[in-house]
């Protein structure tokens, strides 16, 4: 027999807000890996997006049936964390909202709050936002025919996806660290299984890498972020290669330095294993030489997001789409929430954040 997590299931429409614009993607997931991945991004801010622009988004994409998630940016959010006593899922989300709400100083209604247990203990993190915003965004996804059924933080989206391959009882062990830079920010998560125990953001994005080449080579901020590129043409001129690295170094080792914060930081706290490998992805993680200086300073094997996609056609139809990581992560929410409630071994739901 099977288990569920190898069987091919398609995910609902996944939208991410994220690095000045928002995506719209859909994934299938069988065997272990992503098939069939398809999305559209649009560019611009999401507050401004009228119904006909994200009903053209979903055509584009190719995405079916009308059930969406949306996952928000951090700019948009303030995340903390807490100790509650185990209790069910809808319960600690209940009570993480009441108790931001207390350490704002504002009404419960103010703010909408979702919330996760952190390892096996009484640590939660929760993240809130103004619901006043989210609505806005809403209110043309509703008029473009959408029907959004959750709402999450994106590194709770994103965690989900980098969780996909390690949800049999055997790897609730396994410990990855997961880099996400893209072009505004970085987030630095730990996954422990399919559970994500640390989540931090860092002070700099692939922005600040653009910056620096952009000035130290004297290009546009647009071929800057060509030649960042991992993908470019391994024939690069020696001179604008050494270029390259010194412009980003500093900026490489000051990634490094917080990534190396950061994994202490989850060691300290934890007192578990620490994570085995630390994967790079997001739209600024392809960049030459990042992978190289992580793993030195880190002292931790470094390697891309490529294991999962089940071909290179199926990588190559996301890789030029920004916050593709997010919305795909977004779109496997019915899915694991599925697999969740076989688990407890009952049919209750779990209320969208």
């Amino acid at each position: 027999m099977k288990l569920p997590f190898t069987h091919r299931t398609r995910g609902c429409v996944g939208i991410a807000l994220i690095d000045g614009g928002a995506t719209v993607a859909q994934g299938h997931w069988g065997q272990g890996s992503l098939e069939n991945p398809r999305g559209h991004r649009i560019d611009g801010n999401p507050r401004d997006f009228a119904s006909d622009q994200w009903r053209g988004a979903t055509g584009k994409a190719g995405t079916r049936g009308a059930a969406c998630v949306l996952s928000i940016p951090a700019s948009m959010t303030t995340e903390h964390a807490l100790r509650i006593p185990a209790m069910p899922d809808a319960e600690t989300r209940e009570a993480a909202g009441w108790e931001v709400a207390e350490r704002l100083g504002v009404d419960r209604e103010e703010i909408q709050v979702d919330a996760i247990r952190i390892g096996d203990g009484a640590e939660v993190m929760a993240v809130a936002a103004d619901p006043t915003i989210i609505r806005n965004i809403l209110e043309p996804m509703y008029a473009a025919g959408l029907r959004p059924t959750a709402i999450e933080p994106q590194q709770f989206a994103i965690a989900r996806l980098f969780g996909m391959r390690h949800r049999r009882a055997a790897d609730q062990s396994s410990v990855r660290a997961v880099l996400d830079i893209g072009r505004a920010s970085a987030t630095m998560l730990v996954l422990t299984g399919d559970r994500l125990s640390f989540s931090r953001q860092l002070r700099n994005g692939g922005q600040a890498l653009v910056d620096a080449v952009s000035s130290n080579v004297g290009v546009d901020p647009d071929r800057a972020a060509q030649l960042l590129d991992s993908d470019e043409s391994s024939e690069q001129d020696p001179i604008i290669e050494q270029a390259i690295a010194r412009a980003t170094r500093a900026t490489h080792e000051d990634m490094a330095a917080e990534a190396v914060a950061c994994l202490r930081h989850f060691g300290v706290t934890s007192r578990g294993p620490a994570p085995g490998c630390l994967i790079l992805t997001g739209s600024a993680s392809r960049n030459r030489h990042l992978a190289d200086v992580l793993s030195r300073i880190c002292g931790i094997e470094t390697t891309g997001d490529d294991m999962l996609f089940s071909n290179r056609s199926a990588m190559q139809a996301l890789r030029g789409i920004d916050g593709w990581q997010a919305a795909i992560g977004a779109s496997m929410h019915p899915v694991t929430k599925r697999e969740s409630r076989r688990r407890r071994g009952d049919g209750s739901e779990r209320t969208a954040a």
